[in-house]
């Protein structure tokens, strides 16, 4: 009886953790999860990665304004087909390369200590691997 209680507790935990998102991700992670959730327009869900200091900046309508604009540009977001860091002391930036229907760019986005985004903008790849060399 007793053996059977505690592989239920235990069988419980195992299942409210696995379902239970981790709540210390790495900012690569949260880069990843932000622009899978732009790119899929899940809005709300892209401005749970985003830091309170910017949120008056950015919000789903700009968020939203943004992605119409880059659609229009290159086409329609394919995948990220390469990760790259550095640092700009008090951040951390990762640039995703984003490859789109009609074009490349590099999405720079700028972390904070606490892995949230406090940042974030296109470059075309030449520009970003420049900006790299110059730190």
């Amino acid at each position: 009886m007793v053996k059977t209680v505690f592989l239920r507790i235990v069988f419980i935990a195992l299942a409210i953790s696995l379902s239970i998102p981790s709540m210390a991700q790495s900012s690569k992670e949260n880069g990843e999860n932000f622009i899978d959730a732009l790119f899929s327009e899940q809005y709300d869900k892209a401005l749970t990665y985003i830091d309170s200091s910017i949120k008056q900046q950015v919000n789903k309508e700009t968020l939203e304004k943004s992605l119409t604009a880059l659609n229009k540009q290159v086409g329609k977001f394919k995948q990220v087909s390469d990760i790259r860091s550095g640092e700009e002391e008090p951040f951390e930036l990762i640039f995703y390369l984003c490859e789109f229907e009609k074009a490349k760019l590099d999405m720079q986005i700028a972390f904070n200590a606490s892995n949230k985004i406090v940042g974030f903008y296109f470059l075309p790849p030449a520009q970003a691997d420049a900006k790299k060399k110059d730190q």
